[in-house]
């Protein structure tokens, strides 16, 4: 689903993202929602929002703008 949007192995440092955490920062990019989010990774909303919470904790970012712009500028 989102082929091509993975950093190999060791370039994701220094944040350390998991695979599903990328995935996640994939669907923030195109701007989709919590449940949408949770609709095209097959997974609950509160799941999502797990990964959000995580992702914010890994990069220090405050809004989902901020994360993506955080993870595309490593």
């Amino acid at each position: 689903l989102f082929a091509g949007h993975h950093e190999p192995a060791g370039s994701q440092a220094p944040y350390q993202l998991t695979p599903r955490e990328t995935d996640v920062l994939s669907c923030l990019q195109k701007g989709l929602h919590d449940k949408e989010i949770a609709t095209v990774l097959g997974i609950s909303p509160q799941t999502v929002h797990t990964h959000l919470k995580r992702i914010f904790e890994k990069l220090g970012a405050h809004t989902r703008t901020e994360a993506v712009m955080k993870f595309l500028q490593k």
